[in-house]
């Protein structure tokens, strides 16, 4: 049975791939919870004590460098977990995670989620999965910011926002996609400027418009296809597998 048959209101990819019965089991532990944009959900070194689901949010997960500035070293979206940290055995996170896109995401206790790794075998495959998509995103981003120009990587931003939120408009200040792809406010001011002036977004107030998909994805670096090939690997693995 396809995944989207599973549990057709679920719009996080990561409990979507669980049959309905695993998800059932998780659903008395899950709580949907508001996300504003700007909310703080975890600071460094702060005790893990829940994890989220987003829905249609997108989260920033940061670090500060010596002298206080914020850089962005991984995001989530309805592809994942914030919080993966206490999937691999850690309390403690070494990183904050603030809301970027506003919506909505699924949040568990720790202790619960904790609890349901041991009686869900399915549940660990899929997380399993995910740390390894993950760490191949990691390491692409490296190449993604020597390499690559910085309207390229705002394209490629601005694709991945648009795949997790599922729509056309969403909210995303200059401050944000600056720290997303790691660049300072007037590079991105010229950078949209650019995406602007070749009609394939419209930037006004914090608010982004995606015009033209397909030019803003032939202005995207490889990375953008790249990616979403190896999310979609990793939910089409799971989607075969035994439950």
């Amino acid at each position: 049975m396809a995944t989207t048959e599973r549990h057709p209101g679920e719009r996080n990819r990561l409990l979507r791939a669980l049959s309905g019965a695993e998800y059932a089991r998780l659903l008395p532990s899950l709580e949907t919870q508001s996300i504003p944009a700007g909310r703080v959900l975890y600071q460094t070194h702060q005790t893990i004590t829940s994890v989220y689901f987003p829905q249609r949010s997108v989260v920033s997960v940061l670090i500060a460098d010596d002298d206080g500035e914020w850089v962005e070293v991984q995001t989530v979206g309805n592809e994942g977990i914030v919080g993966l940290g206490a999937f691999l055995g850690g309390r403690t996170l070494f990183a904050k995670a603030i809301a970027r896109v506003p919506d909505h995401a699924m949040k568990m206790s720790a202790a619960a989620f904790r609890s349901a790794l041991g009686d869900s075998e399915p549940l660990r495959r899929i997380l399993f999965r995910y740390t390894q998509t993950v760490l191949g995103t990691l390491s692409r981003a490296t190449l993604c910011h020597r390499l690559h120009r910085l309207e390229a990587r705002c394209a490629h931003c601005l694709l991945t926002t648009q795949d997790r939120v599922g729509a056309d408009r969403f909210l995303l200040t200059q401050a944000s996609l600056g720290q997303m792809v790691g660049a300072r406010r007037p590079s991105i001011v010229s950078a949209a400027a650019v995406l602007r002036g070749a009609g394939l977004i419209r930037y006004s107030r914090g608010r982004i418009t995606i015009l033209d998909r397909a030019g803003l994805e032939a202005a995207s670096c490889s990375c953008y296809g790249v990616l979403r090939a190896d999310y979609e690997r990793y939910f089409e693995a799971d989607r075969h597998a035994p439950q």
